[in-house]
């Protein structure tokens, strides 16, 4: 007599291939999310690949050992084949994975970083991030900015992370890097871009209500081009003449903007905030929230607290609609 599987198995069945699909799809999302583009990244990414290989028969005998179990309940294994199950299943199978993993991971420690290019610091602030890099010329006095990591593409840079609040996270997928940072604490990254490029990295651990807005966009540059950057970043913004810029100015310092961001060589010395000397050179307002826009920056002026609840800056809803117009014009001229 043949037993036909029960309705209820069907279900069961059902469920593993939709189970097994949405894993299947999953996979596929992140595998297209992948991005290799310097040697550490690449390391990991291939070892990431060989560990996929090396479980893939294993998962597969799990989930076949469990689907028989659940579609055909009636078919019990006798006590021996029980006990091979489980010294086959249980032991050598995974003795063996573990086993391959241990030969393929990487041994002794990672090769040391030869001509080493810049060393660039990163501090992480609820929520936002300040960089620092050496001046231009020896003795010259460190470039401060914020919310925008350049760095010069074909040689080793060393990043010296810390935060100054919480604990935070730092992450740069595409080139391989990912630090935790406590404060009163440095960690130190070296990282290579194979080429010019923009990457992202962000805050991957949670620091608060807006920890998921806490992006830093990463442009690799040729080198002389970095070094044509970092001079340029390096100078005084220059200051308004006359006009909306001019009136922008006393808005900022009238505000209180001074007491929290920082503009050279206009009055302006704040440390709570982003560095604001060059703001217009950057592509995105807020940590990676809005793009350096004239809509988005009196958006972001006039209704900070709405944009992004929890920011240690205050909307500035008083502002009348003219004053808006001049402090953005202002700020607009800062490059």
């Amino acid at each position: 007599m043949t037993i036909s599987p029960s309705p209820r198995a069907g279900g069961r069945a059902g469920a593993l291939l939709a189970l097994a699909a949405a894993m299947l799809a999953a996979g596929s999302s992140a595998a297209l999310a992948l991005e290799a583009a310097g040697p550490d990244a690449r390391e990991k990414l291939e070892l990431l690949r060989t560990a996929l290989w090396i479980a893939l028969p294993v998962a597969l005998l799990a989930t076949a050992a469990l689907a028989h179990a659940l579609l055909f309940p009636q078919h019990r294994l006798g006590p021996r084949a029980a006990r091979w199950m489980v010294v086959g299943g249980g032991l050598a199978l995974p003795g063996i994975a573990l086993t391959a993993m241990l030969l393929v991971l990487p041994r002794g420690p990672l090769p040391a970083a030869a001509e080493a290019g810049p060393t660039i610091e990163i501090v992480a602030r609820q929520f936002w991030w300040e960089i620092r890099y050496a001046g231009p010329a020896p003795g010259a006095p460190a470039v401060v900015t914020a919310n925008e990591l350049h760095i010069p593409a074909g040689v080793p840079v060393r990043l010296r992370l810390t935060s100054r609040d919480v604990i935070h996270g730092f992450a740069i997928p595409a080139l391989g890097g990912a630090a935790d940072l406590v404060p009163g604490r440095t960690e130190e990254l070296v990282l290579r871009a194979d080429a010019p490029g923009a990457f992202r990295a962000a805050c991957y651990a949670f620091c608060g209500v807006q920890h998921a807005h806490m992006a830093l966009p990463v442009l690799a540059m040729p080198r002389d081009e970095w070094q044509t950057w970092l001079r340029a970043q390096a100078a005084a913004a220059a200051a308004p003449q006359a006009g909306p810029a001019l009136q922008g100015r006393d808005i900022f310092i009238a505000s209180g903007c001074g007491s929290c961001h920082a503009v050279r060589g206009h009055g302006a010395d704040g440390e709570a905030g982003p560095d604001l000397t060059h703001f217009a050179s950057r592509e995105t307002i807020g940590a990676g929230m809005l793009p350096n826009t004239r809509a988005a920056l009196t958006g972001w002026i006039a209704a900070t607290q709405q944009i992004k609840p929890g920011a240690k800056m205050p909307s500035f809803h008083l502002l009348t609609g003219p004053e808006l117009h001049a402090l953005a014009t202002y700020l607009e001229g800062l490059r």
